[in-house]
């Protein structure tokens, strides 16, 4: 570990693993939480609601004891050197256990020491110390193993179980994937176990041994039923059925030169990196030997084999728990035509990342190997070639080293050189002397918002993807000064939440929903990246900003509430002013300029309110908008057209809104594809798409349409870009103009 981290290790707190994106905001959120935060809430993000530490990736159970600690004497200035410390310790006790567990399985202890070392060092969470740093206690499978199998010679279940319940709901509160782990492990081991060792009543024993396995999900959805009070968190987010393992996951390198050969001998399938667990090349060969073996024992009918090979107590029950393990890691039986089976055990679609339950067989079947080529060893000693045996397990072994040690250097060996200071204890910028330098103080605003702004966690909207710049100084400037951020990156966010917090970047004729929700008039302190691409919505925001400062790349600048009102009252005050001024349309809208190509569907029969009474919707999808010739329009003037997409929570993604143009015989002459999840104009549970274009020709017909399921729109507009469109509706009570609603 010192060759490949260096300073590192023996600086905990001087350096971090990842100063940008999920690493670093990995690190921010048990920062901020042991200096401004306790309990159950993390204000750091999300302002003004924050969020509960669970969805913040801040590894609560330590973050939690971390703070009553700090309260004896302050550990916050060490928050990063003690979560580094933690991932190290993880590894040396990775390998111990798996030293452990080789000696139970009669291996001799040289060789038990190196077996347990290159399956440390070759793990699929090293991966994990780049940035999910809650994923990567290696500690966890070969803890949960060495439980199963001390207990299976316990004379006291209550008490092994009763340590068990307790070590996966701790781990489970560093983070949640690892409940599930132990679940699904403890469950496949059980079921093996008592199918193939277990006594009757069999079916009785089975349920008695499993039964307690439940436990502590259902103690965490207890824990999240009482202390959580948000109700529209994501029910399915994106990647159950992308991030799922395959079997190239554990038998086939993803990178090097091994790789490289296999694919000049056969393309082999490209895996997630979600679901990497490769054993090694030893492994994938210990596969096909064993394979070989069960087909010739099924050839002389020798089943029994199956279940009773030639290999020490259980480990047949370790290696097919893992299988079974596996098979469900590829999303068995659920891509099976059960997919189904998702909508009765909803909880689970929460645990979109099959593939990182690929690690439990990583570990089961790596040690199988390991124990089959000792076999192999002491089989070719027993024929008097024992030096040949030698001979063939020390180039395994080399050979297995070899790719632990590239695996290494590519994860460890390659975080080491990047050598990445400690942001929060030698921060590139002090903002609270900045501030301090401006006669400004923390305490005269009430939140940060960097721009570019990011919005990550509600598996609905995207609408900036972090800028590595506006999310570092943000994250360092929270730190510094206390006050939260206006934006947020953690997971499952509340879709409503985000909805009010994207909002606040929205065009002037918005309301802003969320501003009633802070609890003071202060302004924002608005931390906005220079010499970057900006969307248009925030470019009018800066507009709306008065600078302080800048230094380098950064400049703060003061955002009073007031500038971010609506201009509600001015457009209905321009209504009012220039309606008899305005054309009326036998279409019931009031336009600019008279004599022009404007469309309007509202979708209802009679609209009364905003949107109407009905929307154009459907389950399934896809679900046809438009399909016709615009009446009037100019080939070649720049047109416009907006339309309203509903954000619900029946699925992950929105379903992508189509413009095409096609030609009298129907050939596509343009497209245009708009994702509503990088919308940043919200109304209610609606967001806005518009795109510009150029018509080629007038008697081309205009085609919009979307993709994917639970597809739900309201009130297409098509408008020249220079003309402004107003329609009355609900007696006059309500406006419409160029496709914003003003009730």
């Amino acid at each position: 570990m010192y060759l490949a981290l260096g300073s590192l290790l023996l600086r905990p707190n001087g350096y971090m693993l990842n100063n940008d994106g999920d690493g670093l905001k990995n690190y921010f959120t048990p920062a901020y939480y042991l200096r401004y935060d306790g309990g159950l809430h993390f204000s750091g993000m999300n302002y003004p609601f924050g969020e509960h530490v669970v969805f913040t990736d801040n590894q609560p159970v330590i973050s939690l004891l971390l703070s009553w600690l700090d309260e004896l004497l302050p550990v916050w200035p060490q928050a990063v050197g003690i979560f580094n410390l933690l991932l190290f310790l993880s590894v040396p006790c990775c390998a111990l256990l798996l030293y452990r567990i080789g000696r139970h399985y009669y291996l001799p202890k040289a060789y038990a020491v190196a077996v347990a070392l290159l399956i440390t060092f070759l793990s699929p969470q090293l991966y994990r110390f780049s940035g999910h740093y809650a994923l990567t206690y290696l500690v966890f499978v070969p803890w949960l193993w060495w439980w199963l199998i001390r207990q299976s010679a316990a004379k006291s279940l209550l008490r092994w179980w009763l340590v068990w319940t307790a070590g996966v709901s701790l781990f489970g509160l560093i983070h949640v994937y690892f409940i599930l782990m132990g679940v699904v492990m403890t469950l496949a081991y059980q079921l093996v176990d008592q199918l193939i060792y277990g006594v009757k009543p069999r079916w009785k024993n089975l349920l008695l041994a499993t039964a307690p396995a439940l436990l502590p999900l259902l103690l965490f959805k207890l824990f999240l039923a009482l202390t959580d009070a948000v109700a529209d968190r994501p029910a399915s987010p994106y990647g159950f059925f992308t991030y799922k393992a395959y079997w190239e996951s554990l038998f086939m390198p993803p990178s090097g030169p091994v790789r490289a050969f296999i694919d000049r001998l056969i393309p082999v399938r490209e895996v997630p990196g979600e679901s990497v667990a490769y054993a090694g090349f030893f492994s994938f060969l210990v596969l096909i030997f064993s394979l070989v073996r069960l087909v010739q024992w099924g050839i002389k009918k020798r089943f029994r084999k199956w279940i009773h090979p030639a290999l020490p107590a259980r480990l047949n029950v370790a290696t097919w728990a893992g299988m079974l393990v596996f098979f469900f890691s590829m999303g068995i039986p659920f891509t099976w035509g059960l997919d189904w089976l998702l909508e009765v055990l909803g909880p689970l679609k929460q645990f979109r990342s099959l593939g990182r339950f690929a690690w439990v067989p990583y570990y089961l079947f790596s040690m199988y190997a390991a124990v089959y080529l000792y076999l192999l060893y002491r089989l070719l000693k027993r024929h008097k070639l024992g030096r040949l045996g030698a001979w063939v397990a020390g180039f395994v072994l080399l050979f297995w080293a070899w790719e632990a040690g590239m695996h290494v250097e590519d994860t460890l060996g390659y975080l080491g050189k990047q050598q990445h200071e400690n942001l929060f204890t030698q921060p590139q910028i002090d903002y609270v002397e900045w501030l301090e330098s401006e006669q400004l103080a923390p305490g005269d605003f009430q939140a940060i918002l960097p721009i570019p702004a990011f919005f990550i966690g509600s598996e609905k909207f995207i609408p900036e993807f972090p800028h590595p710049d506006a999310s570092r100084q943000g994250f360092q400037a929270a730190f510094q000064t206390g006050l939260p951020l206006a934006c947020g990156m953690m997971s499952r966010t509340s879709l409503s939440q985000s909805l009010e917090l994207i909002q606040l970047m929205s065009n002037e004729l918005i309301e802003k929903q969320i501003l009633k929700r802070y609890p003071s008039d202060k302004p924002l302190l608005l931390l906005a990246i220079k010499d970057v691409v900006l969307s248009v919505n925030e470019q009018a925001l800066l507009k709306k900003a008065e600078l302080i400062s800048s230094r380098g790349n950064v400049q703060l600048m003061r955002l009073e509430l007031d500038s971010l009102r609506s201009r509600r009252q001015e457009v209905l005050q321009a209504w009012a002013r220039r309606r008899d001024s305005l054309y009326l349309q036998p279409s019931g809208l009031y336009t600019s300029q008279d004599s022009v190509a404007v469309y309007f569907d509202a979708f209802d029969r009679q609209p009364a309110s905003v949107f109407g009474e009905e929307t154009l919707k459907d389950d399934k999808g896809p679900l046809s908008i438009m399909d016709d010739t615009l009446a009037g329009v100019e080939a070649g003037r720049w047109m416009e057209w907006s339309l309203w997409v509903k954000a619900d929570g029946k699925r992950d993604a929105f379903p992508v809104v189509i413009f095409r143009e096609l030609d009298v015989h129907g050939k596509e002459v343009q497209r245009a594809e708009l994702n509503p999840k990088f919308g940043m104009n919200i109304y209610g549970q609606w967001v806005r798409v518009q795109h510009e274009f150029k018509l080629q020709h007038p008697r081309h017909k205009i085609n919009i349409y979307t993709s994917g399921i639970y597809p739900e729109v309201e009130s297409l507009l098509i408008r020249p870009l220079d003309t402004e469109v107003f329609m009355p509706n609900a007696g006059g009570k309500e406006l419409m103009y160029n496709n914003y609603y003003f009730p």
